[in-house]
This record gives structure tokens, C-alpha cells and sequence, in this order.
């Protein structure tokens, strides 16, 4: 009989060892969390101070403890999930790693002895971008905003706040409703502190067909105000003049800090005689930044259809589209007066050269911008050459520059 070494005993023990271990391996594999390199976190819910009440500040009847909170995860490299909590606790997501948008809405259900009995509410929102990674990771804070569910009460918010900021989310009475109501007879809102507005929903603001005899501006930001108008979730913003009217002013008027994005619109307004900048009046002492969203669709009389900036003031163009706006004289898209300075590095202004959005000039000078420069060396303003640009604006203009080229 032949004899065997060690070695060749126990190779088919080592052999089977090693599968073994394998197996084990794959098994633990499939039922770990972290399965593939995922990722855990959690997103925790407190119950708030003062009697179930201290995370809702400005609503004193509602008792935290009775909230539904609905917590989503979007716009990740995996499906969208969605986990509810009622009152305080924890929900935990385990998701691949990478970017994820991360919001939670809280509603109150109206008590039963209410004029709506059993009615849910949208009271309070928050979002934020989380970036997970593979294993455990912190816990997510999101920070909630009181949501604002008519152009009045944004109003009386808005007129009480002291100095400070402030931010609100836009949305309606229900879960997931979009919110159309007609900007009513006063109702334009003057900014003094610093103000966010998010769109969670769609949200179209119109003039008031039956007093469009007696329009009023949207937003007028005063002198150290500033106002930013953003959206989420693919929502949209619009603030719409109603069309053709009698003594309608720009649809925002400027003297402080204004910031547009992404999903605003500023349509469909005609000026009176007197305005300037259908859309947008920056005045002296006013910035507006353009991150994003349509300026479109709206009529001066005189100069600026889409974007008027006077001396003193600052238009900075990051981003979106000015479109389709007509001015009788100058500046069908924008125009920037003597002194007025504008900027931009990124967006579209559309001339004479795209009929279906173009920006349009009764005198055709400056299509789709129109500058007026002045050259003030201590004797007076001396005109240099008008900078007229009646074709799509290219992707970078900087007008600050005196040596800066702009196509005759």
C-alpha cells in the first residue's frame, strides 16, 4: 500500500477549509447591510420644547406630538424612498452611496371640531443634500420652515417680521397641492429684512383681471431688504402680470438685494408709461443676481422690457433666460443706463436672430441689450460709443470693463 505524506492528508481538508470559509463569506455577504458598500444613516425627529411645541414657533395651536412627518430620499443613485413618523423618532434609510436630497414635510391634521374637520395641513418643510458613504454614517439635522399657504398671509408675515431672516416655503392647504390665486387689490408685499421664498409646489400668481385698473408691483425691496425666490423638487415660481394693463408697474422693483433661480418665472406683464423694466427695476443701490429662471413675455414703453437697470445699480447674469420682451424704445431684453453696471457670465438673452424668443426694440438699438455708458471725467458725462446688441447674447459680457468690446 502506498504511503501518503502529510501534505497530501490534509490538502482536501485544506481545500475543503478554505470553501468553507468562502461559503461563509458569500452568505454574510448576502445578508449584511452592507451588502455592495452600502450606506446607513438615519434622519431623527424631536418632539420640540414647550409642550410638544417648541419646534413650530410661529404656530403656538400645534402640538408637535401630533405631526406627521414624511421623510424622502430623491435624486440619489438608487430609487426614491419615503418613511413616515408620527410625533418624535428615527427613521433610518440603507442606501447606495453617493448624493441624495434628503426633505422632510410635516402636516397637522385639523381637529374634528374645526370649520374642516379631519383636513390635512402642510404646516412645515425642510431640505438639505447629504452625501453618504459606505458603513454607518452621522445623523442627518434638517432644518423645518413655516409653510405659506396664501399670498395674504405671506403678506401679514412678512409686514410683521423684525429685522432678521427669515425663510418660507410656498405651498397650499393640502399634501401636494399647487397654489393659483390672483395678487389681490393692495397686496403688493415690501421687503425690509432678509427673505427666502421656496416654491415646494407649483405656484402662479397672477394679477387680478377685475382690478387690473389698479396694479401693484410684486415684491418692492427696499433699501438693506433683500428677497431670494428659489424652488424645489422640480416646482415652478410664476409671477404673471396679468397681460395687458393700465399703469402696471415692474413686476419687482429693486432698491435693496434681489436673487433670482431656477423654476422663477416673470411673465406676461405690460408697463405703464412711467416704467421702466417691465420685468425687473433695479434702481440706485439695488443688485440683482440672475442664478437661474425666465424673465419673458413682458412690455415697456420705454426701456428695459425684460430688465431695466439705472444708474447706481448692479445686474449680475449667472444664469436663465431672458426672452421674448419688448421695449418701444431701447433694451428690448435689458438696459443698463448711464452708471447702471452689468455682468454675465452664463444664461441666454435672445435678440433679433431667434424669432420665437426674440427680445424685441421699437427703435431696434439694443434687441437684446441696450447699454448707455457714461464717461464722467469731472466735467460732465461724456458718451462713448452705445453698446447695442441685437443678437443672442453670447456666454460672457462683462460691462464693468472699459476696454470691453460689445458687437456695433
Amino acid at each position: 500500500m502506498k504511503k501518503t505524506n502529510a501534505k497530501e492528508r490534509y490538502l482536501p481538508g485544506i481545500v475543503l477549509l478554505f470553501f468553507l470559509v468562502g461559503l461563509c463569506c458569500l452568505i454574510a455577504a448576502c445578508f449584511s447591510p452592507w451588502k455592495g458598500d452600502m450606506g446607513t444613516f438615519s434622519v431623527s425627529i424631536g418632539g420640540g420644547g414647550g409642550n410638544g411645541r417648541g419646534s413650530l414657533p410661529w404656530d403656538e395651536s400645534i402640538n408637535t406630538d401630533k405631526l406627521e412627518h414624511v421623510i424622502k430620499l430623491s435624486g440619489g443613485p438608487a430609487p426614491d424612498q419615503t418613511r413616515s413618523i408620527t410625533g418624535s423618532g428615527t427613521a433610518t434609510f440603507t442606501v447606495q452611496p453617493g448624493d441624495w436630497n434628503v426633505s422632510v414635510e410635516d402636516y397637522y391634521t385639523i381637529p374634528a371640531n374645526s370649520d374642516e374637520p379631519g383636513q390635512k395641513s402642510f404646516v412645515a418643510y425642510g431640505a438639505k443634500t447629504v452625501t453618504i458613504q459606505p458603513g454607518p454614517n452621522d445623523t442627518a439635522s434638517v432644518e423645518m420652515w413655516q409653510v405659506i399657504n396664501s399670498w395674504g398671509l405671506l403678506k401679514t408675515t412678512i409686514d410683521v417680521n423684525e429685522i432678521g431672516s427669515y425663510t418660507y416655503v410656498l405651498s397650499s392647504y393640502g399634501a401636494n397641492s399647487d397654489w393659483t390665486a390672483y395678487l389681490p387689490f393692495g397686496g403688493s408685499i415690501n421687503i425690509s429684512s432678509s427673505i427666502t421664498l421656496i416654491a415646494a409646489n407649483n405656484i402662479d400668481i397672477s394679477r387680478d383681471p377685475n382690478n387690473l385698473d389698479y396694479p401693484f408691483t410684486f415684491f418692492s425691496i427696499n433699501n438693506g431688504g433683500s428677497l431670494t425666490l428659489q424652488t424645489t423638487g422640480g416646482s415652478t415660481l410664476i409671477m404673471d402680470g396679468g397681460g395687458s394693463t393700465s399703469g402696471a408697474p415692474s413686476l419687482i422693483t429693486v432698491n435693496g438685494a434681489f436673487e433670482m433661480n431656477d423654476g422663477v418665472k416673470l411673465i406676461n406683464n405690460t408697463g405703464d408709461p412711467n416704467t421702466w423694466g417691465a420685468g425687473v427695476a433695479v434702481n440706485e443701490g439695488g443688485a440683482f443676481t440672475m442664478n437661474g429662471g425666465t424673465i419673458s413675455g413682458n412690455t415697456t414703453q420705454f426701456s428695459g422690457g425684460g430688465v431695466s437697470v439705472s444708474s447706481g445699480g448692479i445686474f449680475t447674469m449667472n444664469g436663465g433666460t431672458i426672452s421674448g420682451n419688448t421695449a418701444q424704445t431701447t433694451g428690448g431684453g435689458v438696459y443698463v443706463g448711464q452708471g447702471g453696471k452689468f455682468t454675465k457670465s452664463g444664461g441666454v438673452i435672445y435678440g433679433d436672430d431667434v424669432a420665437a424668443n426674440a427680445n424685441i426694440s421699437g427703435q431696434k438699438k439694443g434687441n437684446a441689450v441696450y447699454v448707455a455708458v457714461d464717461d464722467n471725467n469731472g466735467s460732465g458725462p461724456i458718451y462713448r460709443t452705445e453698446k447695442i446688441r441685437n443678437t443672442t447674447a453670447g456666454p460672457s459680457v462683462n460691462l464693468d470693463s472699459e476696454v470691453d468690446t460689445w458687437p456695433q
